[in-house]
């Protein structure tokens, strides 16, 4: 019996298509199915006798999941460099803010 008679694994398919979109939109939440379903996809594709078709398919699968994961850190060190400066201004402005409302309200109370 040839491996192209063999049914396609279905947890390879569906590691490529969470491989896909983690590189996309679910990142992480992507990323960790596409893995998880490829590792258990090349278990059932490999060997000597393998059960079923699509080795290719779960290479991908992990290769783009891993490839997700990676676009996910990327992006969210990258938001983190453009929002920390800006957070820390904002700090750093409550707490002029904040001591000049002290500094007023001693100058008051002091004048009274």
């Amino acid at each position: 019996m040839g491996q192209a008679s063999l049914p396609t694994s279905k947890a390879a398919v569906w590691s490529l298509v969470f491989g896909i979109l983690s590189m996309t939109c679910l990142w992480i939440l992507g990323s960790i199915p596409a893995i998880i379903l490829g590792i258990r996809a090349l278990k059932q594709t490999g060997g000597s006798a393998p059960e079923k078709s699509g080795h290719g398919l779960a290479i991908s699968g992990i290769v783009t999941g891993v490839i997700g994961i990676l676009t996910g850190i990327f992006l969210w060190g990258m938001i983190a460099s453009i929002a920390l400066p800006a957070y820390l201004e904002v700090q750093e402005r409550a707490k002029q803010a904040t001591t000049t409302s002290r500094d007023q309200t001693v100058v008051i109370a002091n004048s009274g």
